[in-house]
C-alpha cells in the first residue's frame, strides 16, 4: 500500500471512529443551552479542563511513548504495554492526593470524586487506545469510538435531559461511557495476555520515560494555551461568561475535530516515512493541502456564524457570535503548528515540542492578562490567535534542522487576507447583505486555492482508481 493510499485509508478509519464522539459535543450544544444555565455549563467546562490538566501528570503521558515505540518494527509489544500500565497505575494512586487541592476550591469541591474517577479512567483509556493504534487495529479503534459515542449520547439525554442531574449528570455520563468502552476494549483485545512484569527492565523504562516526560510539561503548556484563559475568565469576569466562552469555542471545534482525526493518521505516516528518501516532497504536498483545507473550512463557516447562533442557541448565548470568528483563525494556526509538531514526534525530539510550547504558553498568558480586563472575552480570543500564530512561525524555523519544506508564506498570507475581510464583514455588515458578501469572499478563497484543489482531486481519483483496480484483480 502506497504512502498516500495508507494515509487516506487511516484518515477514513479514524474518521469513522472519532467523528461521532467529537460531533456529539457540537450537535448537543443547542440542548446544553436549554438544559443547563451558563453557570452550570461554566462549571462543567472547568471540571473537564481540570481533568485534561491532571491526566498528563498522572500518566506521565506514557500513552504517547507507547504508541511511538510500538510503531518501531523491532518493538517488544508486551514490554511496552506492561511498562505503560504500571506507570499509569502508580500515577493514578499518587493522584488521590488531589483531594487536598479540591477541598480549597469551593465551586469544584462537590465534584471531586467525579473528577478523580474520570481522570483515572482517562489515563487507562488513553493507554488502551494507544495500544490498539500501535497494533494498527484501526477498525477496532473506530468501532470503540462509535460505541463510546452512543453511550455518551444515551447518558447525556438520560442524566441531564430526563433526570435533570445537571452538572453531576453530565460527568456521570462521561464516566460511564468511557468506563464501559475501556473494559470492552480490554476484553476484545485480551490485553491481559500482554501484561508481564518479567518482560520489563530499567533501561526500557528509562527510554520510554525519556520520551514521554517532556510531553508532560508540553501537555501542561497546551492546557495553559487552551484552558488557562477559562480560569482567568472565572477570576476576572464570571462563571456565566466562562460558559459563554465555552460555547464560543464549539464552532471552531468543528475544524479542530477534523484536524485531530487527520493528525492521528498523519502521525503514523510521518513516523513511517521519516527515514525514507523523498519524505520532504511527501510532507510538503500534505502541508499545502492542509493549509488550503483549513482556510477554506474557516471561510465557509464564517458565512453561517450569525444565522447558526441566532437559530440554534437560546437567547442567553446570543452574543457568542462576536468571539467565534477570531477563534476560528486561532484554530487554523493551532492546527498548522500541530502539523510541524508531528516532526518532533517522528524524530523522537520531544524536548523541541516542550521548548516551543513553553514560548507559546508564556505569550498566551501575558496577552490574556493584558487584554482580558480591557477587552473581556474578545481579548481572550485575540490572545489565543496571537499565541498560536507565533507558535506556528517558531516551529517553522525550529524544525528545519530535522526536515526542510517550503513554508508557503504567499499561500498562507493570501488566505489570511480573505478571512480577515470576512471577520470585518461579520462585525460591520448585518442581515442578508452580510451573507452575500461572505459567500463572495468564500468564492475568492476557492479561486486562490484552485490549483491545490485540482491537484487533490486528481490524486484522490487516482487512489480510488488504483484501489478499484487492485480489487478487480483479486
Amino acid at each position: 500500500m502506497g504512502k498516500y493510499n495508507k494515509l487516506g485509508v487511516n484518515i477514513i478509519t479514524f474518521l469513522i471512529g472519532n467523528m461521532g464522539s467529537r460531533l456529539i459535543q457540537f450537535l448537543f450544544i443547542p440542548l446544553y443551552t436549554y438544559w443547563l444555565t451558563t453557570y452550570e455549563y461554566g462549571i462543567i467546562d472547568t471540571v473537564m479542563i481540570t481533568v485534561y490538566l491532571c491526566t498528563p501528570f498522572a500518566s506521565l503521558s506514557i500513552h504517547d511513548a507507547l504508541l511511538r515505540y510500538m510503531l518501531d518494527k523491532d518493538s517488544n509489544r508486551s514490554k511496552i504495554y506492561t511498562i505503560s500500565c504500571i506507570i499509569g497505575t502508580i500515577g493514578s494512586l499518587l493522584f488521590l492526593s488531589s483531594i487536598l487541592v479540591f477541598k480549597h476550591i469551593e465551586i469544584l469541591k462537590p465534584y471531586w470524586i467525579y473528577f478523580y474517577v474520570y481522570m483515572v479512567i482517562s489515563v487507562f483509556f488513553n493507554i488502551q487506545l494507544a495500544y490498539i493504534r500501535g497494533l494498527e487495529q484501526n477498525k477496532l479503534y473506530s468501532a470503540l469510538g462509535i460505541i463510546s459515542t452512543l453511550l455518551q449520547a444515551i447518558g447525556i439525554v438520560l442524566f441531564v435531559g430526563y433526570f435533570h442531574y445537571s452538572i453531576k449528570g453530565y460527568l456521570l455520563a462521561m464516566i460511564i461511557s468511557y468506563g464501559l468502552t475501556l473494559f470492552l476494549s480490554i476484553f476484545i483485545t485480551r490485553s491481559w495476555r500482554y501484561f508481564s512484569i518479567t518482560e520489563i527492565n530499567k533501561t526500557d523504562i528509562k527510554n520510554m520515560l525519556a520520551y514521554s516526560i517532556p510531553l508532560v510539561p508540553n501537555a501542561i503548556m497546551w492546557w495553559i494555551i487552551n484552558s488557562s484563559d477559562k480560569y482567568l475568565i472565572l477570576y476576572y469576569l464570571s462563571a456565566e461568561e466562562n460558559g459563554l466562552f465555552a460555547i464560543s469555542t464549539k464552532i471552531p471545534m468543528i475544524i479542530n475535530i477534523v484536524y485531530q482525526i487527520f493528525l492521528m493518521a498523519w502521525q503514523i505516516s510521518v513516523i513511517e516515512e521519516h527515514n525514507k528518501e523523498g519524505k520532504e516532497h511527501f510532507y510538503h504536498k500534505i502541508y499545502t493541502l492542509i493549509i488550503s483545507g483549513l482556510f477554506l473550512s474557516a471561510s465557509f463557516i464564517m458565512i453561517f456564524i450569525k444565522p447558526a447562533v441566532n437559530t440554534f442557541l437560546s437567547t442567553a448565548y446570543n452574543e457568542v457570535w462576536y468571539y467565534i470568528p477570531i477563534l476560528l483563525i486561532s484554530t487554523i494556526f493551532a492546527c498548522l503548528a500541530g502539523f510541524y509538531g508531528s516532526f518532533y514526534v517522528a524524530f523522537k525530539r520531544t524536548k523541541g515540542v516542550l521548548k516551543t510550547s513553553i514560548v507559546c504558553a508564556v505569550i498566551n498568558v501575558i496577552f490574556n492578562l493584558l487584554s482580558i480586563r480591557y477587552c473581556g472575552l474578545w481579548g481572550v480570543s485575540l490572545a489565543s490567535f496571537l499565541s498560536f500564530f507565533i507558535l506556528y512561525i517558531y516551529r517553522i524555523y525550529d524544525t528545519r534542522k530535522m526536515v526542510s519544506i517550503p513554508s508557503e508564506k504567499k499561500l498562507v498570507f493570501s488566505n489570511l487576507i480573505i478571512v480577515f475581510i470576512q471577520i470585518l464583514t461579520i462585525y460591520l455588515v448585518n442581515n442578508y447583505l452580510s451573507i452575500i458578501l461572505l459567500s463572495i469572499l468564500f468564492v475568492a478563497a476557492i479561486i486562490i486555492n484552485r490549483n491545490i484543489i485540482k491537484e487533490t482531486t486528481i490524486m484522490v481519483k487516482q487512489l480510488i482508481h488504483k484501489n478499484n483496480h487492485e480489487k478487480s484483480t483479486i
